[in-house]
This record gives C-alpha cells, structure tokens and sequence, in this order.
C-alpha cells in the first residue's frame, strides 16, 4: 500500500470520527469566519503543507507564489512620547527618558497640513515619519482636495530627508480608522505601487507602520502575509532593490480604559504575534496611554522589550511558524483576497482613485460598524469592559473631551455609556429574586455583569413592595416565573420606569419591559434605559 492510499484511509478515518461526534451535523458546520475577513477550516492534515497561491493574472501584475520562509527579525524600539512643535501638529517623538525629549530620530505626524512638511524637513528637528497618502484620507490638508503634483512632492522633499527610512507608510492608521487585516494589507501594496510610479525603486527606505492587537495568530499571518505580497511584487521588478523596514506598533484600538492593567497582556501577547510573523521592530505603548502615561507603565514598558528580547528567545528565529498547517494556509488565503482586489484597484486607479471619493471611508466604517456589534451582542467579548467588569471602578469622563472621531476604540462605545452612566449620580437598582438561591444564582450573576458594564450593580430586596427604584429587576427560577412572574410584572409596570427580567418567563410585552438575556445588544438596551429614566424624571 503507498503512502497516499494510507493517507486517504487515514483521513476517511478520521472524517468518520469527526462527523460521529457531530451527530450528524456536517464538518463545515465548525468553520468560523474571523473579523479579518477569513475563514477558518477543520481539515485532517497529517504534517505540515506548505502551500502555494496563484493569483489572477494581470496586465501589469502577473502571478506571484507564496511559499517558503519570510524576511525579518525583531529589533528593540524606544518608546514613543507625545509632543506639541509650535504650529506643526502633534508628534511623537523617540526618547530613552519619557522626562527628556532628546532630538527626535524619527517623528510621527498625527495631524500636519501638507505645507508644513517642506517647512519641516529644512527646520532640522528629525525625519518626519509622514505618510502624505494618509493626510489626504484624514482629509486635514484642505476641504478642496489634494491634487496628484502636491502629493508627489511632497513625497520628493520627504525622499530628500536625512535617516535610513524618510518614506513612510502607515497602515496602522487604517487599522485605528476601523479596518482589518485586509484593508491594512490594501493600503500597503497600493501605496507601494504609487512610490513605485514616482520612482522611489530603493524600499530600504520605506518605514512601515503595521499595528499589532491582541490576536497572536492573527498578528503572524497579517505579518507573513505582507511579507510575502512585499516579495512578490518586488519579484515583479527588477528595478526594486531593498525591502522597507516593517515596525509593528501595539494597537490602541483594543486598549481599555477599564481595567487597564489588562492592555499590559494585549501589548505582550500583539508583540509576540508581530515577532513571529517577522516584523524588523515593535514599538509597545504603555498600558495606561490613554490616561495619564504613568512612570510605571513607561518602566513595565520598557521590561516587556527586554524580556522578549533578552530572556524569550523569540527574536532567535526567522519565521518560526514557518510549515504550520493553519498558519500557511491562513496566509495564502489571505494574500490571495487581498491580491485580487489590490490588482482590480489598481485597473481602477490605483490608490489616488481610492482617497478621490468617500468609498475607502464608508468601507472602514462599515467594518469598524461590524466588530462594534460583534462585541455590543456579547460575540465577542473585552476582559474588563463587557466582560468580568468591575462595578467599582470609575474610568471617569475627561476623556470623552480627546476623543477623535475617526478613531474609535473597540471598547469606546461600552465605554462611553460607563461614563454616560457615572454622570447619573444616586440611581438606585434593585432586584427581586424568586426561588432558591443555588437555582438562579447564574441568572443573577449574569444580571450583576450587565449591570457591571456601566459600572452600576444592583442591591437585592426581599419583597416585591420594596421595589421602587431607578431601575428594577426580577431574576428567578423557571419554576416560579411560571407561577408568580406575570403577576409581579404587572406590579411593576404600572409604575414608570424601566423593569428588566433576566430570561424568556414571560409573554407580557410593555415598553418599559426588556428581557435581559445573551445576545441582546447592550448598546440599544443601555441607551434605551438611560432615555427612560430621564423621560420619567427620575434623573
């Protein structure tokens, strides 16, 4: 027997071992569709595949193969601090002591008009770290437009400026505008077939942006996956020399301002996914960023690069998920979706066609729209903030002044209706529960959580006259819903306000009625309180 028929006998094998735990239900009813766009697949594979993609062919780029290990090793960064430049924007500024800005060797524009980069580049203040296509989708330069001659020279001056990388492309700002791994991918080729038409062949002076979050397996593959598209478009061209230098930066967007602690563990576990997947540098924001940027965040900062250079071992291997079934075949799926749709934009125009109209906008909003419902119905959860929140903290709500509208935070909304719910001083919630304790405890448990989201919880009454609360609530066994429920509701609703049932004991339907249960979108439901609390007078 060969060894091809022993593998179809193994995997017929175990396809038949699978579909019995199944009962029946077929084996793609366990594929799963990720927030990047990709489908996950159980498969029986018996070693490792590496696998090759062939992608549409096109007038001007033809197919390219994905195989084999990657370029790139990990290299300590410096931490990034804020700073103002008298009238040229916000910047970022490189510093070994967060007390002491020193001349800056690379500085990051957040908000910068294009006539200030040539102004820049002659002050002798450091390299701009600019990305002129990302100032035109933030639409900060001019309410007319940039034409295609400004934006071109403004990559010349940039190209002029001293350091080892004066170009730079940021697609960690189409990942804080909303997008995933796809449309970061997107900008990347498109932005490096545009330098390409204006003549910038050497890419070794590409700084590249690349925002990491906490999904490791995800962070490699996005990372393999732009390596291998950067080599195969350079295989394209026998003019490219060199490759850019890809920084991978911690995302904000998956930062929390409840317990912040937690963005400690987001921070290590994107890094770890960026280093895998082969980024030259990572550069980790401190876990309280979006507050204060504390002296102990800054110093806990600088230890997760020494342990991940020093003490992890990870920065020994090139490519280390090299041969991993899921991970290869995430990555060419990948390279293949993003592919294609980057060869049709560029029949299109390329991307000076993508920032002339709203398109590129409303799709980053439409995925941003995606993941915030994922997460508002409980889909996809946030230690700290929809999930195992903490009651007792306050995140306070200075901070809804800063906020940027293109920018939003996977836990910003949830957030924002804590800080909504904190300016509503002396609510009073109350709850009443039926049955024995050990019955609907997780009922009551469940309730606590989602009171826990806007940092109310709710105090226990033992009878029904008791309930006279802001909000009032009913948990309790299926037993005694079906004996007492109805009749306490109607109790309660014939007084205003808002009354909530933890679970399906009831047919009754009311305005001021909601049943409490998972999959409800907490967003609707919490809004929907607040409004009725403050239509009641109560507030």
């Amino acid at each position: 027997m060969d060894q091809s028929t022993q593998e179809d006998q193994k995997s017929q094998e175990w396809e038949r071992l699978a579909l019995k735990l199944l009962k029946g239900k077929p084996l793609s009813s366990l594929n799963q569709t990720l927030l990047s766009g990709l489908t996950t697949k159980v498969v029986y594979a018996s070693r490792p595949t590496v696998t090759r993609s062939v992608y549409r062919q096109d007038e001007r780029w033809r197919d390219v193969v994905v195989s084999g290990r990657i370029d790139g090793r990990f290299q300590h960064k410096k931490r990034w601090l804020e700073q103002s430049s008298d009238g040229l924007g916000i910047v970022r500024m490189l510093t070994d002591d967060r007390n002491k800005v020193q001349r800056a060797s690379r500085i990051e524009v957040l908000d910068m008009e294009m006539k200030s980069i040539e102004q820049w580049s002659r002050s002798g203040l450091g390299t701009l770290h600019c990305d002129p296509f990302a100032l035109v989708l933030l639409d900060v330069h001019t309410e007319s437009g940039v034409s295609e001659s400004v934006l071109q020279d403004s990559v010349r001056i940039l190209r002029t400026q001293e350091g080892a990388h004066p170009i730079t492309i940021d697609a960690s700002l189409i990942h804080g505008m909303g997008g995933s791994a796809q449309e970061e991918l997107l900008w990347v080729l498109l932005s490096l077939s545009q330098l390409l038409k204006w003549g910038c062949l050497d890419w070794s002076s590409i700084w590249l942006q690349l925002a990491l979050d906490a999904d490791i397996v995800q962070n490699t593959v996005k990372v393999r996956a732009l390596r291998q598209l950067m080599q195969g478009m350079a295989a394209q061209r026998s003019d490219v020399v060199g490759s850019p230098f890809v920084n991978g930066e911690t995302s904000l967007r998956m930062f929390t301002l409840a317990d912040s602690h937690n963005n400690m563990l987001r921070s290590l576990y994107a890094a770890v996914g960026g280093i895998w997947g082969g980024t030259d540098g990572i550069s980790i924001h401190g876990y309280d960023v979006l507050s204060n940027s504390s002296r102990q965040a800054h110093r806990i900062e600088q230890n997760e690069h020494r342990v991940l250079d020093e003490e992890s071992g990870l920065g020994n291997w090139l490519d280390p998920m090299f041969g991993g079934y899921e991970v290869e075949t995430q990555t060419q799926v990948l390279c293949e979706q993003v592919w294609s749709e980057f060869c049709t934009l560029e029949e299109a125009g390329g991307i000076l066609n993508l920032l002339s109209g709203e398109g590129w906008l409303n799709r980053l909003t439409r995925v941003q729209s995606e993941r915030h419902h994922l997460i508002a119905t409980q889909q996809r959860f946030i230690t700290g903030v929809t999930a195992f929140a903490d009651a007792n903290e306050q995140i306070g709500n200075d901070w809804l002044s800063h906020i940027q509208p293109q920018f939003v935070r996977d836990a910003q909304p949830i957030e924002q209706l804590r800080a909504m719910a904190g300016q509503m001083s002396g609510v009073k919630i109350q709850v009443y529960c039926l049955g024995a304790l050990s019955e609907y405890k997780p009922r009551l448990d469940f309730l606590q959580q989602w009171l826990a989201v806007v940092g109310w919880k709710a105090e226990i009454v033992e009878a029904v006259s008791a309930l006279n609360g802001d909000l009032r609530c009913v948990v309790g066994t299926e037993v005694m819903y079906q004996q007492e429920l109805d009749g306490i509701l109607e109790v309660l609703l014939s007084i205003q306000g808002p009354v909530w049932v933890v679970g399906n004991g009831t047919n009754l339907e009311h305005e001021n009625l909601t049943r409490i249960r998972r999959g409800l979108n907490q967003l609707s439901i919490w809004n929907r309180v607040f409004q009725q609390m403050t239509v009641g007078g109560d507030q």
